[in-house]
């Protein structure tokens, strides 16, 4: 086991951040490492042994760092790279990191007097530790004879994705630490069952219109809007209009209203009239033609009013058996209009709140705090590079929705396994080790080619579960060979 720190160290600071209750930080974020270390290490090789990270603030007056609770601000995972001053981010690479964002795509600079290379060494190593909020000051380390080296080392690039829950913003008194300010599509327990804020699993808003591939009108009385198949009914006024032009309905005006003695959804009245209803049901037994999404294309953009951009749905992620559970299961992330919350309604600067509720004005700030464990290369004893890899339980789809239980979880007789949603997935060694987080740096990845022709073998030094407290209980690796 490790039990000690190894090597010297320093700590790197990230930017300051300021954020309202309920909104998403989720961005690039580079920052120079401390002068000494770029010209200690200029030409040279660092050897990291290991690192932690924490959310912090940092007192203007005197400079007391103290750390931020988890309660407050929620670090849902991280990705970073740290790169020699050689390297620059050219843009964003055809593929995809641990949590659906794209890789950073990199690249020489064109000073080529910074060009030292060092055969074999990278220039670019990656750290994304993987457990969630509760990675936060816990000590990740490596065993003697291994740490991941990286030549003339110069700047650190994290990308954070950290949820502001902090209920102190939101005004409330009571003494719990979970704020009852929530969107409508929230799943967490409310009120004095409230275990954590619904807010960080990233539910789908309001702020988000769901833009189908491709709609359809259907006749019929406003108690069985779209055939009665909830997940074809319109959820926004802009998803009517922009459902109203795909199927030729683009001059009608529209009128938005919350009645639940009209037809629910968007329909089209005797007049021709385009009608939005926001009510959660409706009533009356007037016949209306309804828009409605054509299920049986599963396709569709999530189109953030909040200028955060939009997201292409792409159902062909959910891997089919063995590596994934999800399509088997018909998990609602696999489908879109089923799809209710996850990463394509949380990118950086949305808003986790319902379009109608009030979103507190008050900020809160924060940094993250980096402290790197390091040795010289050069001077301590021989070890060999470490490359990080990924895999999840969904495949490569980085993110799934719980199932709900059809049992009485509530009653304690119940038995465990019945309230217990478990997901799996079945790799080999070449899936993981194919799924490198650093481009255009072979150095920094694994030889797949190279292992196989050695024996198939390869050896894990080190595996931390990505599993977000509370609502997962355990994760489990299991070597099948």
């Amino acid at each position: 086991s490790i039990k000690h720190h190894r090597g010297e160290h320093f700590d790197v600071y990230g930017p300051v951040v300021q954020t309202q209750y309920s909104q998403v930080h989720w961005r690039s974020e580079p920052v120079a490492l401390p002068q000494n270390i770029v010209q200690r290490f200029k030409g040279r090789v660092m050897a990291v042994t290991g690192y932690e990270v924490d959310i912090v603030r940092m007192a203007p007056a005197n400079g007391t760092v103290t750390s931020v609770p988890c309660f407050q601000q929620y670090n849902h995972h991280y990705s970073g790279w740290m790169h020699s001053s050689s390297m620059r981010q050219l843009g964003q690479a055809n593929a995809t990191g641990s949590h659906g964002m794209s890789l950073p795509l990199w690249g020489h600079t064109s000073n080529a007097s910074l060009h030292n290379d060092i055969p074999g060494i990278p220039h670019v190593q990656v750290f994304s530790e993987g457990n969630g909020n509760e990675h936060r000051r816990s000590f990740k380390g490596y065993p003697r004879g291994y740490a991941q080296l990286i030549q003339s080392p110069g700047v650190w690039m994290n990308s954070p994705m950290i949820i502001n829950i902090n209920k102190e913003l939101t005004g409330e008194t009571s003494p719990d630490v979970v704020s009852s300010l929530q969107p409508r599509k929230s799943l967490a327990p409310h009120g004095a069952d409230a275990a954590y804020n619904g807010v960080l699993e990233c539910p789908c808003t309001t702020r988000k219109d769901k833009i189908a591939e491709r709609y359809e009108l259907r006749h019929g009385v406003a108690t069985w809007a779209c055939g009665g198949m909830s997940a074809a009914i319109v959820e926004t006024a802009n998803e009517c209009m922009a459902g109203a032009r795909k199927i030729g309905i683009s001059s009608a005006p529209l009128s938005v209203v919350n009645d639940t003695a009209l037809p629910m959804g968007c329909w089209v009245d005797a007049a021709a009239n385009l009608v939005f209803n926001n009510a959660t049901s409706g009533g009356g037994d007037v016949t209306v033609q309804h828009v409605c999404r054509d299920l049986l294309v599963n396709r569709g953009v999530i189109v953030g009013s909040d200028e955060t951009g939009s997201h292409t749905f792409h159902p062909e992620v959910c891997a089919p058996a063995p590596k994934s559970e999800l399509t088997a299961a018909n998990n609602p992330v696999c489908n879109f209009s089923w799809y209710g919350g996850g990463l394509l309604c949380c990118s950086d600067n949305t808003t986790l709140l319902d379009a109608d509720q009030h979103v507190p004005t008050l900020l809160d700030s924060f940094q993250l705090k980096y402290r790197f464990y390091y040795e010289d290369a050069s001077t301590a004893a021989p070890q060999r590079n470490l490359f990080r890899v990924w895999w999840s339980t969904e495949a490569v789809n980085n993110e799934y929705s719980v199932l709900q239980s059809q049992a009485d979880c509530i009653n304690s007789s119940t038995p465990t396994e019945l309230c217990v949603n478990t997901i799996r997935s079945r790799f080999t060694g070449r899936d993981m080790l194919n799924s490198c987080m650093v481009t255009n740096d072979p150095a920094a990845c694994a030889d797949v080619d190279h292992i196989a022709a050695s024996g198939n073998a390869f050896t894990m030094l080190y595996a931390a579960a990505h599993c977000h407290a509370p609502a997962c209980l355990s994760m489990e690796l299991w070597d099948a060979d």
